[in-house]
């Protein structure tokens, strides 16, 4: 049996290697977009209409990985467990585990549902000898701009409670960093109401070139804080400071 000690030093560590989890998932977050519009830039092309849509781009294999990768990230954070002695179905599925893992499958399906996928295109064989045509069908045909655009909703509002309901319940009283999360959900909620629209509507030229692509990354960038903030990404970057000042 592991002594006082002992003990007290594996807590220690794992509750390093929980904020260092969050800490990665806020500074994946930062950056996807932050990449896209490096890669822009470099580029000198213009911005594509949704982050979405730099799949068909040389950054198609970065959206895809970084998606992925906060999926796989979101699998393994558990958050606090339920509090409730006799839990009920919906106290039982209210948990930052539950909407850790819809979150990330809904990163995952939002990735790997790219939008405005059509499949490739037929492919037809001619028999030179009887000239009959076979035409076979290649790539994903069976699912509509839907699929992705619904992930991506489910996402952000996975994220969106993260912020404003449950990343808040680790604060005694009204701190700094309990002010940051429920500004960091307020953007994440105006950023999806704004958004909504366009994910439902017929024709979304009227919505500007790069409407989506913004409202994205707010939410994303709103979303890399709150995690920052919750791994407490301030202690480090202080320490680090001091000791940048002591060596002046």
């Amino acid at each position: 049996m592991p002594t006082a000690p002992n003990r007290a030093k594996d807590l220690n560590q794992l509750i390093i290697s929980y904020r260092l989890l969050q800490r990665l998932l806020g500074l994946l977050g930062l950056a996807l977009p932050l990449a896209l519009l490096l890669f822009t830039w470099i580029e000198g092309r213009p911005l594509e209409p949704s982050i979405s849509d730099f799949y068909y781009t040389k950054m198609g294999g970065f959206f895809v990985g970084t998606l992925c990768a906060v999926g796989v990230f979101l699998f393994c954070y558990n958050g606090f467990p339920n509090s409730h002695a006799k839990p009920t179905f919906v106290q039982r599925l209210w948990t930052d585990r539950t909407f850790a893992i819809a979150g990330g499958t809904f990163a995952i399906c939002v990735a790997l549902f790219p939008v405005k996928r059509a499949g490739l295109e037929p492919a037809i064989f001619i028999d030179p000898a009887t000239g009959l045509k076979t035409i076979v069908n290649f790539g994903a045909t069976g699912y509509g701009d839907w699929v992705h655009y619904t992930s991506a909703i489910l996402f952000f509002t996975c994220i969106f409670i993260f912020s404003a309901v449950f990343f808040p319940r680790g604060e005694t009283g009204l701190t700094l960093r309990k002010i940051v999360y429920y500004i960091c959900g307020g953007v994440m909620a105006a950023a999806i109401l704004r958004m909504a629209p366009y994910f439902f509507a017929a024709e979304k030229t009227a919505f500007g070139p790069s409407f989506l692509f913004t409202w994205e990354s707010v939410a994303i960038f709103a979303f890399s804080v709150a995690w920052l903030a919750k791994g407490k990404i301030d202690e480090p970057l202080s320490a680090g400071l001091s000791r940048l000042m002591r060596r002046r």
